[in-house]
């Protein structure tokens, strides 16, 4: 970098001391041809002026009617509405839809039930197998199959749960 600062310097001076360096003619015996001097630029023509337009005749102004905002009707809780909740209400419209209203701060929300889906299965295709009082667990994994033991006494609560739902369905297959 000081390197590069110092040849800047250098060349600095040096056109500063001698500008019209490189300008001059070659003497003839150097083998280039001599440099010649530029053309004049010849300066350009001045633009003609626009012809005038003629103005436009005047036109009353319209008057400005102000678009009227598009307002949606106001919901209000129906009068069959059950409370099941603070501020949540059930209700079942002539045509059997069930809806659910809620009054918030910035008005009454109305949202349609959904049907109630039965839960899935927590672990699919686990299985549990006792073995006196130790209960074998193995379940699909990324990996391949997950394998434990544990002894009846010390099964945490997913796993008691799920002991007992199996205890609890019939075992035909």
């Amino acid at each position: 970098m000081k390197l590069l600062s110092a040849v800047f310097a250098v060349v600095t001076v040096l056109s500063a001391a001698n500008p019209q360096v490189g300008t001059e003619p070659r003497p003839s015996g150097s083998g280039s041809p001599a440099v010649a001097p530029r053309p004049a630029v010849a300066p350009r023509p001045a633009v003609a002026p626009r012809p005038a337009v003629a103005p436009r005749p005047a036109v009353a102004p319209r008057p400005v009617v102000a678009p009227q905002p598009v307002v949606a009707p106001q919901l209000v809780i129906p009068k069959g509405a059950v409370e099941v909740a603070p501020f949540t209400f059930h209700y079942t419209d002539p045509q059997g839809k069930k809806w659910t209203y809620r009054q918030t701060p910035f008005g009454v929300a109305r949202l349609m039930d959904a049907p109630e889906v039965p839960a899935a299965e927590p672990y699919p295709g686990m299985t549990a197998t006792a073995d006196g009082d130790t209960i074998r667990f193995e379940r699909p994994g990324l990996f391949g199959n997950y394998k434990w033991e544990k002894n009846k006494s010390e099964l945490n609560e997913m796993e008691l749960a799920f002991w007992n739902r199996q205890l609890a369905e019939p075992t035909a297959k």
